[in-house]
């Protein structure tokens, strides 16, 4: 190929270079263009070389602090995040209620403001029980809650009655099954009972969460809805202590609170002191206020338990059904107030068919949908009694008693 050579002159005249450009077809126009252009913007080197020492030094330090900022906020980044998720989880500061000076004797008439969850504590307890899913499915069926939180620390639950929760369509989308670990002791004190460990975790599920707290034992019966306009809720009887078994809450109550600072004092050697007594003695006795007080229809007093356990005969359903929105069954205490403990210990789904006993009779009527006594040779489609108790939306007058008997052999 030719070459061809090129020379530079600067402005004075003189020779300052020989370039050699090998002619293939380059194009100039480009460094032409380029050169045009950084003809144009010299101005912008001029002002720089202009500028004072003592600008040159402001932009400098400016932009070496500019640097600086971004560095820092990248680098302290995840330690804002976390102490920022600290304080929301300990203490809920960034979104916090103040409830002084609300009314718990009206509550708010246009909004709910305990969530719609229900929460259950299992400790060393992975096998649900007859009753236990009878009381859950209860729960499920009549409140329809956002979420069911099962509060545990067994990795899995187990039984042939938890199988058939799971089949309860709708159940499993709202379960959530929360790992926990038991507590040794609280400020200090420790536990000497499984049941005092989970009367404080009831209370940190409650400000963690709110919502609606339930002993494995409570049965509900009618929506609660209605107590989910109260800043706090529970059963406290004429001349008896709280029931603890059953309590509502929105997280930032103060009852809540103050219930927790109760347990600086903590008496282990006493059942109900802590879980019971010293909350009305210290707290509302004084105030009152702080809750709202449902005595009746939440069936936590343990007079209730003379109609289902001790008085002759079944209990009439037109009176449970309607005067009450929750009963405790007292199962743990059957063996004490129940005289006809001897005759069925344990009940379980193939005895609640038949027995002539109230609570058989509640469970009959959760379970399989029906009042009155089943045969044991009857056939019943469950998933048609789960589906029938979902289309009713809880209201028993909605529920169709006998369109899930497949084959009576009574008949």
């Amino acid at each position: 190929m030719d070459a061809t050579c090129t020379e530079l002159i600067c402005r004075c005249g003189q020779k300052r270079k020989n370039i050699h450009v090998w002619d293939q077809g380059l194009d100039l126009n480009f460094l032409k263009t380029s050169l045009r252009y950084a003809r144009s913007r010299r101005w912008g080197l001029q002002l720089l070389i202009r500028l004072s020492v003592s600008e040159r030094m402001f932009i400098r330090h400016f932009i070496l602090f500019c640097v600086g900022i971004i560095i820092s906020l990248t680098w302290v980044d995840s330690y804002v995040s976390d102490i920022k998720a600290f304080m929301e989880f300990r203490t809920n500061i960034m979104k916090k209620v103040n409830f002084t000076g609300f009314d718990n004797v009206s509550g708010v008439f246009d909004s709910e403001i305990i969530p719609n969850y229900i929460h259950y504590i299992r400790l060393e307890q992975p096998e649900i029980r007859f009753f236990e899913a009878v009381c859950m499915k209860s729960a499920f069926l009549i409140q329809r809650p956002d979420k069911i939180f099962i509060h545990t620390d067994t990795p899995r639950l187990t039984g042939k009655y938890w199988t058939e929760l799971l089949n309860i369509p709708g159940f499993k989308d709202c379960l959530v099954i929360k790992q926990v670990n038991i507590p040794t002791q609280v400020f200090g004190v420790e536990f000497y009972w499984n049941a005092h460990k989970a009367d404080v975790l009831r209370l940190l599920v409650l400000r963690k969460y709110g919502g609606m707290y339930l002993d494995n034992d409570i049965y509900v019966i009618n929506s609660l809805d209605r107590y989910r306009r109260f800043e706090f809720v529970l059963g406290w009887p004429d001349g008896e202590w709280i029931g603890n078994m059953l309590m509502m809450g929105h997280p930032d109550a103060r009852f809540l609170t103050e219930f927790l600072d109760t347990y600086k004092l903590f008496r282990p050697d006493i059942w109900y002191y802590n879980g019971g007594e010293k909350p009305v003695r210290e707290i509302l006795y004084k105030r009152p206020f702080l809750v709202h007080n449902e005595k009746h229809r939440l069936g936590v007093t343990t007079n209730v338990a003379w109609f289902f356990y001790v008085q002759a005969g079944l209990w009439d359903p037109n009176i449970w059904l309607h005067d009450y929105d929750t009963l405790h069954l007292l199962i743990g205490h059957r063996e004490d107030i129940d005289p006809r403990y001897s005759e069925c210990r344990v009940f379980d789904e193939e005895n609640v068919r038949w027995l002539d006993m109230t609570v058989a009779m509640m469970f009959r009527y959760t379970w399989y949908g029906s009042i009155e006594p089943i045969s044991n040779g009857t056939i019943i489609d469950m998933d048609m009694v789960n589906k029938i108790w979902i289309e009713s939306e809880g209201d028993h007058h909605k529920f169709q008693h006998g369109m899930y008997i497949l084959e009576n052999s009574s008949a």
